[in-house]
């Protein structure tokens, strides 16, 4: 059998959260990111799904780190918003969406409040 010859430049993880549908199975969301760059992500492994508080009623949270092997050089900062894009582009195919991409009411509301407070806060404490 041939020898093992390392490759000239290291492997990049990147992590991915996407809100889902709660009946999606990861292996699904998994397929979808694979498919995104066939030559460059080498691995992907699901490290956290999560249901409960701050995730929507009939979703779950499911968490992905992807391993990328550079061919012949290093990746740059455009690559990784390609494959961002590609990732998102992907995942929605099967309901998923990315965490990062979500602006909800309940969001807005909590920085609204979060916002009250703290002024409310600042007056009680000035005496004014």
């Amino acid at each position: 059998r041939p020898s093992f010859t390392p490759p000239a430049l290291q492997a990049v993880t990147r992590d991915f959260a996407f809100l889902v549908p709660a009946d999606l199975a990861a292996e699904d969301l998994l397929k979808a990111v694979r498919g995104s760059d066939k030559t460059n992500i080498t691995g992907a492994r699901v490290f956290d799904v999560f249901t409960g508080e701050g995730v929507p009623e009939g979703k779950k949270s499911i968490a992905i780190e992807v391993t990328l092997q550079p061919q012949e050089k290093s990746f740059r900062n455009e690559f990784f918003q390609s494959l961002t894009n590609s990732v998102s582009e992907n995942s929605r195919k099967v309901g998923a969406v990315m965490r990062h991409e979500l602006k909800t009411e309940s969001l807005t509301l909590q920085t609204e409040v979060g916002t009250a407070a703290l002024t409310v806060g600042k007056k009680d404490k000035g005496g004014k």
